[in-house]
């Protein structure tokens, strides 16, 4: 999983300055809110890792520290973490899901929101 600053996050997935309802992103997205400091957060880590693996090519998945990349964190209302934003590439509205979830359910996440 890869941690992206604010800048990356303007490139990759939303430019919540200029263009802040048109998402950029090519592949189906989650963006992992996070901080270093968050037990729940480092949790979830393993899960997605396996997920990026089992879903290779098919989705991307990014870590954002909200501690350092507070701008991007802002521009989606992020209060708690861990706070993944699934990101589709299909124009529909990104889905939110808050807190350690059970792998099962934030695979069947995907699986729906991403049609895979």
């Amino acid at each position: 999983m890869k941690s992206i600053t604010t800048e990356e996050f303007k490139e990759k997935i939303l430019d919540f300055d200029k263009t802040p309802h048109k998402y950029l992103n090519k592949k189906p997205t989650v963006a992992k809110f996070t901080a270093k400091w968050c037990s729940p957060c480092k949790m979830m880590d393993p899960i997605l890792e396996e997920l990026e693996k089992k879903y290779e090519g098919k989705i991307e998945i990014f870590n954002i520290d909200v501690d350092r990349e507070y701008e991007a964190a802002a521009a989606f209302g992020v209060r708690s973490i861990p706070n993944m934003v699934l990101i589709p590439i299909d124009g529909a509205e990104p889905e939110r899901m808050v807190g350690a979830l059970p792998k099962k359910n934030l695979e069947d996440a995907i699986r729906r929101v991403f049609k895979i």
